[in-house]
C-alpha cells in the first residue's frame, strides 16, 4: 500500500517558502543562443544555464511549482538539435509558464511544430540572429555581424518584456514562406544523419589543447595520439569544435573558405 505524506503537517516545513525557480536554458555551439538567453535574463532576472550542464547535473523542476522556464534553441535544418529534442521529450511543464525562443540565420521553418510534438509551450518566439552554418554559407564580415547583433538586441528587448510579463501566444514571425514544407523536406535528413555523414578533420596546426573535446555537448570527440577523433554517430552538428578552435585547425568541406563564426559578444 502506498502511503502519502502531507508535507504541510511536518513541523518546520512551509510550502509557501519553497523556492520557485525561474530559469532560462539554452543550447549553443557558437554563442548565439547563449547571448539571447543572457540578454533576456538581464530584463527578467532569471538564472541562465546551458542545457547540457543542466542535464549533466541531473537538475529537475518540480511539477506544478509555479516557476518559469524559458528554452532558447538554435534552428538546425528548419528543426531543432537532437540534444534539445531529447530534453523536450522528458520535460514536464505543467504548473509553470514555459516559453521557447527559436533563433535562426534566416527563418525558423516549422521548428516550432517540431517542439510541439513533445511539449505545449505557453509562448513561442522566433528571432533572426547571425547565420553561422559555414559548411554552406559564407560568414559575414565583422562589421555586418555587429549590425546584425544590434538589430537582434532590439528584438530581444521585445521578447524579454513579454516573457517577464508571462504573455502567452504565438509570437514567431520568423517562420518564413512555405515553412511547413521546408521542415518536412529538410529536417528528416538531419534527423536521420545528423553529423554522421560529416567529415571533420584537424590539420597539423592542432596543438592538442583539448578544447574541442571539453566543449562538445554530446561527448562525440576524444583526443587520440594528439589529434581529435570524432564519433560521428553522436554528433549534433553544433559546429562548436570547428568555430571555437583557437588555431582554426578543425574544418569540414567549404568551411575553410567560408570562414568561422563565434558570437563576438559572448564569453564562454
Amino acid at each position: 500500500m502506498r502511503v502519502g505524506i502531507d508535507l504541510s503537517k511536518i513541523s518546520g516545513y512551509n510550502i509557501s517558502k519553497r523556492k520557485v525557480r525561474k530559469m532560462i536554458l539554452y543550447f549553443t555551439g557558437t554563442g548565439n543562443a547563449k547571448y539571447i538567453a543572457e540578454k533576456i535574463a538581464k530584463v527578467t532576472g532569471d538564472e541562465t544555464k546551458n542545457i547540457v550542464a543542466y542535464t549533466r547535473d541531473n537538475e529537475k523542476f518540480l511539477q506544478g511549482d509555479g516557476g518559469r522556464l524559458v528554452l532558447v534553441s538554435p534552428v538546425y535544418y528548419w528543426g531543432i538539435p537532437e540534444s534539445v529534442k531529447g530534453f523536450l521529450k522528458t520535460l514536464k511543464t505543467a504548473g509553470r509558464y514555459f516559453a521557447i525562443v527559436l533563433e535562426c540565420g534566416g527563418s525558423t521553418g516549422n521548428a516550432q511544430g517540431v517542439c510541439e510534438r513533445y511539449v505545449r509551450p505557453d509562448a513561442v518566439f522566433g528571432v533572426v540572429a547571425v547565420d553561422n552554418f559555414c559548411p554552406m554559407f559564407k560568414i559575414e564580415s565583422a562589421e555586418e555581424t555587429e549590425k546584425r547583433l544590434d538589430a537582434l538586441d532590439e528584438k530581444i528587448a521585445v521578447i524579454a518584456d513579454k516573457i517577464r510579463n508571462e504573455e502567452k501566444g504565438d509570437f514567431n514571425a520568423a517562420k518564413g514562406s512555405f515553412y511547413k514544407l521546408n521542415t518536412a523536406l529538410l529536417y528528416p535528413i538531419y534527423e536521420k544523419f545528423g553529423g554522421r555523414k560529416t567529415k571533420f578533420s584537424a590539420s597539423d596546426d592542432c596543438v592538442n589543447c583539448g578544447l574541442c573535446e571539453s566543449i562538445c555537448p554530446v561527448s562525440a570527440i576524444k583526443i587520440e595520439n594528439g589529434k581529435p577523433v570524432w564519433t560521428k554517430e553522436k554528433c549534433d552538428m553544433c559546429l562548436g569544435c570547428l568555430s571555437r578552435c583557437p588555431k582554426n585547425a578543425i574544418s569540414i568541406k567549404k568551411s575553410l573558405k567560408n570562414g568561422r563564426y563565434v558570437n563576438p559578444r559572448v564569453k564562454f
